[in-house]
């Protein structure tokens, strides 16, 4: 039996084995549920705590999540349009206009795989989402098992019904994991670029949109594939920035501390008075930076 006619029998078989588990599935499950988008948006919480001052500016940053770093939620209008073109040309070119699951792209994957062209997710970000919202459908270790990928699948349809694409899209980039323990796409700008996600340049996005199909890769596979992103969205240039970037950004420790450090004494007394306060939610204090700033340096020099 040739190849393709091999092929052709091989998904045949897969698609009655395929209908016949998602009817089994229809059947025995209910719709499932998903939360408000509103919900989600408000049980955000940074993974640092600010101490402002009386004015409201910032004295110091307290580390209350030792395991992952998150800042502020981000809303879709504040982030760079360069970022938003990079990540859906990356990781779903239809979200637009597919209903939660590509089923061009899972053709695809599928097709690839049988003539060993080996495997790549055919996830769309609907998917993604669903996984962020159903721990129970994340990976352990291995691939998905049937069951999870059409849970997964009936999660991201669900999505789609109650919610807007701009509402799904925002979910996923300040949920997605970048690199190391930076979450969310506020995080990875100010880490990385030392930027909000509003500033950021096409080069950059075409560095952070890599990151999120390969958050571990190494300083030439990330310019490789920050190139590819590049490329397909803008043309050819930018390759020794996307290189430079690539280096700094491999270069960057996967955990950083504080970034801002003018009152830790009054931030460990202001946290162990106060346990809630370490939501995440800004702490304001009588305290000045300005007077705190010139004490901290005349402890220096005595």
């Amino acid at each position: 039996m040739s190849l393709p006619i091999r092929a052709a029998a091989v998904l045949g078989g897969m698609g009655v084995v395929l209908a016949l588990a998602l009817a089994w599935f229809v059947l025995r499950e209910p719709p499932p549920r998903v939360p408000e988008f509103t919900a989600v948006r408000g049980a955000h919480r940074s993974s640092d705590t600010w101490i402002l001052d009386r004015h409201g500016e910032l004295l110091q940053e307290v580390r209350t999540d030792p395991t992952t770093r998150r800042l502020a939620w981000v809303g879709l209008p504040e982030m760079s349009p360069a970022l938003l073109t990079a990540v859906l040309a990356s990781e779903d070119r239809r979200f637009y206009t597919h209903g939660g699951v590509d089923g061009q792209a899972m053709a695809g994957a599928t097709i690839r795989w049988l003539t060993g062209g080996g495997r790549r997710g055919a996830s769309t970000i609907s998917m993604q989402v669903a996984t962020f919202l159903a721990p129970g459908l994340r990976r352990q270790g291995g691939p998905r098992s049937l069951a999870q990928k059409w849970r997964q699948m009936r999660t991201a349809w669900a999505l789609e019904v109650h919610w807007s694409k701009a509402e799904i899209l925002e979910v996923y980039l300040n949920r997605v994991t970048f690199r190391g323990e930076l979450q969310g796409i506020a995080a990875a700008a100010a880490v990385l670029f030392g930027k909000v996600p509003h500033g950021l340049t096409e080069p950059e996005s075409a560095i952070l949109a890599a990151l999120i199909r390969a958050p571990n890769a190494g300083r030439e596979s990330l310019a490789r594939r920050a190139w590819a992103v590049q490329e397909a969205v803008w043309g050819r240039s930018g390759r020794e920035e996307i290189t430079a970037l690539a280096a700094r950004v491999t270069d960057t420790p996967r955990g950083q501390g504080p970034r801002v450090t003018l009152a830790s004494h009054a931030a460990g007394r202001l946290l162990a008075e106060a346990p809630s306060a370490r939501s995440g939610r800004p702490i304001r204090t009588t305290l000045d930076l300005d007077v705190q700033g010139v004490a901290a340096e005349v402890l220096m020099q005595h």
